[in-house]
């Protein structure tokens, strides 16, 4: 597995990879992805416009990363790719920022309506991220509309 990534771009595989979960991007799930990063305060010390700019180049690096990993067309991954960008993240992201990932997941996975396959890939996040069931019920607590696990 030749996938690393530092933590913004860890951050932006999670979310590139929820979405390509229910095979289809849509904006509403790009502008949450984007949304989240500003609420998670991901890139510090930015004005609104650099923001923007970083927040897109961010995309792109990731992006080209896994396309570079798994080469395929479209922003679509099979499970056993997401799992492998998953496995990639949980391995070398400090578990401090494993919290936030999956509550980046699940605002992802929710922004245009939570499918059976995004509940399975939520529940394989947190176990993946060896998130406690308590911690990831209060993630999910704070999203009403969700019903995993």
């Amino acid at each position: 597995m030749g996938l690393s990534f530092n933590i913004s771009q860890s951050f932006m595989a999670i979310g590139i990879a929820t979405i390509s979960v229910d095979e289809r991007c849509t904006a509403i799930e790009t502008e949450m992805l984007l949304s989240m990063f500003k609420k998670l305060d991901l890139l510090p010390g930015l004005t609104e416009e650099e923001y923007d700019r970083e927040w897109e180049r961010v995309f792109y690096q990731t992006f080209d990363k896994i396309h570079r990993e798994f080469p395929k067309k479209g922003i679509a991954m099979s499970p056993n790719q997401i799992e492998a960008v998953f496995d990639s993240i949980a391995q070398s992201l400090p578990v401090e920022h494993h919290e936030d990932l999956f509550r980046l997941a699940v605002a992802i996975a929710l922004s245009d309506g939570l499918d059976d396959r995004e509940v399975t890939t939520l529940v394989n996040l947190q176990q993946k991220l060896g998130l406690a069931p308590d911690i990831a019920q209060h993630v999910r607590s704070q999203f009403k509309e969700v019903e995993i696990g």
